[in-house]
């Protein structure tokens, strides 16, 4: 089972009762937000005992078009990644 956002809206909802569910939504979008503006300018964020975001760099490459066999150039590029924290490692793992 996966959650999307609507699903952590419900449960920001759940948790805090006196939040409207457009400033629960707003939170959401904030959070990842601000992930996704610090991720662009290419700092790390680290929420401690869950994990770190950061950037993962591609070199550029030679590639092969899978139509025309054709040799391809793919540019660097960087790509989001996510570390695990300890604590959210050891809370995964009990049971």
């Amino acid at each position: 089972m996966s959650i999307n956002r609507s699903d952590l809206v419900e449960k920001l909802l759940i948790k805090f009762s006196y939040l409207s569910r457009n400033d629960a939504r707003v939170a959401i979008d904030v959070f990842f937000d601000t992930i996704l503006s610090s991720l662009h300018k290419d700092k790390e964020v680290t929420i401690r005992g869950f994990g770190t975001f950061y950037n993962k760099r591609r070199r550029k490459a030679i590639a092969r078009n899978p139509r025309t066999g054709q040799l391809v150039e793919v540019p660097e590029r960087q790509i989001p990644a996510f570390r695990a924290g300890k604590l959210l490692i050891s809370k995964i793992n009990k049971k």
